[in-house]
């Protein structure tokens, strides 16, 4: 395994390991929640129309969110295939 495949390895397993625990998973809800995760990043306004800062900043907010779950979920991934 080269270094950079070590780094990364590492840093896979320092994100499952904080945003899995009790207090990452608090910490992951609430960021959800200020992201919007769960909603739509092209949020129409009160005169019809869709900011595009808006949408930007909003999806900036989410892109966060979803690299962290996904980071989790790669562990949690080769721990399942380590298991079996």
């Amino acid at each position: 395994m080269t270094d950079v495949e070590e780094k990364q390895e590492r840093l896979n397993k320092a994100y499952w390991s904080v945003f899995n625990s009790d207090d990452g998973q608090l910490i992951l809800e609430d960021l959800r929640r200020l992201s919007n995760y769960d909603l739509s990043v092209c949020p129409v306004g009160n005169d019809g129309h869709t900011d595009i800062y808006d949408v930007m900043r909003n999806e900036g907010k989410r892109a966060v969110v979803v690299h962290i779950i996904r980071k989790t979920q790669i562990k949690e991934k080769r721990q399942t295939i380590t298991i079996n």
